[in-house]
């Protein structure tokens, strides 16, 4: 079993802004996320993205500490990420729950952490370990 502090380190965020999942902007989402997240405490690399529940995209990403984890889950939960124009479009209507940014510490969202190494190349050796 994965040690408990892992998934108390690992976010996972969805309900991205439009611009960043529009088809030409995809392949940068998980730089986007990440300078987004590092606003608030270093991440261990990249976070991975993949299919979430109903369809939309979510990422998953580990903080170097728990504390920072859930610094980002209270200072970003609920944020509206959208850009001046598409507030503009929706005549600055108050975004709705899907427009809000989503993120929780992963454990919580009932989101299995994979093993650091499965599809993040990036993992670092002691991360690899944590499943001995």
């Amino acid at each position: 079993a994965l040690r408990r502090g892992m998934a108390d380190r690992a976010v996972v965020a969805r309900n991205f802004p439009q611009a960043w999942v529009a088809p030409a902007a995809l392949g940068s989402l998980p730089q986007k996320v990440q300078s987004l997240l590092q606003r608030i405490g270093p991440i261990d690399g990249a976070p991975s993205i993949s299919q979430g529940p109903g369809g939309g995209l979510q990422a998953l990403a580990h903080f170097k500490s728990a504390e920072a984890a859930r610094d980002a889950v209270t200072t970003l939960h609920g944020t509206d990420l959208r850009t001046a124009q598409e507030k503009r479009l929706a005549n600055f209507e108050p975004p709705k729950e899907s427009e809000r940014f989503w993120l929780r510490i992963a454990s919580e969202a009932g989101v299995t952490v994979p093993q650091a190494g499965a599809g993040s190349p990036q993992a670092s050796q002691p991360l690899a370990a944590a499943g001995a």
